[in-house]
């Protein structure tokens, strides 16, 4: 196996105890990619870039316009580099990872506000929204985006506060976790709209 294009993950099954939580995170989302290039098929590839936009084109038209003719069924090794690099730009919003990580001005997880690479949330028992959201950050920088989630996300709130730097991987998160309980969806917007700018606006 040759995992020549990463720059944390090697194979293995748990991340190096010398790498530091940004280092870790990357090596997990490195880790991430390698599972679902070894599992997913083209239409599965597609299912997750096409909720993406990268420069006003659909990242599901860019891969489908790479691919292959031959890899209709499922994208050759020869192909894995190209699918890396349009797959960081949807799920790190980068080209390639630096040499100097703080230069990640754009970085997935430059977002977070509560979770800081801590063992034990520091929030439990004084505020019980913070201690929430920081569990919910450190679930998402730990995971790659839930694409059903994503979907749920995109169909309520497709223009919501798209600029703020906040991944929309996370937000759909969020709304996901706060309409758990909803009688109604639509009925609860306007609230998770508030709960979302009291902690994130």
């Amino acid at each position: 196996m040759n995992y020549d294009i990463y720059k944390f993950y090697k194979g293995e099954k748990e991340a190096p105890e010398n790498l530091n939580g940004e280092e870790a995170r990357l090596w997990n989302a490195e880790r991430t990619f390698e599972y679902d290039f070894s599992n997913n098929d083209s239409a599965d590839w597609y299912d997750f870039f096409k909720d993406y936009e990268l420069d006003g084109n659909n990242a599901g038209d860019i891969f489908m316009k790479n691919l292959d003719n031959s890899e209709h069924d499922k994208p050759k090794i020869l192909s894995k580099k190209w699918i890396y690099d349009l797959w960081l730009k949807c799920f790190l919003l980068v080209d390639k990872i630096p040499e100097n990580l703080k230069e990640l001005a754009t970085h997935k997880f430059n977002f977070v506000k509560f979770y800081n690479n801590e063992n034990v949330n520091p929030f439990l028992g004084k505020d019980q929204n913070k201690a929430m959201l920081w569990e919910y950050e450190r679930l998402y920088t730990l995971n790659s985006d839930d694409r059903e989630c994503l979907k749920e996300y995109l169909t309520y709130m497709k223009e919501f506060r798209n600029a703020d730097g906040i991944p929309e991987g996370y937000k759909a998160l969020l709304f996901n976790r706060y309409m758990k309980d909803a009688y109604s969806v639509e009925n609860e917007i306007g609230e998770f709209k508030k709960f979302y700018e009291k902690y994130y606006g």
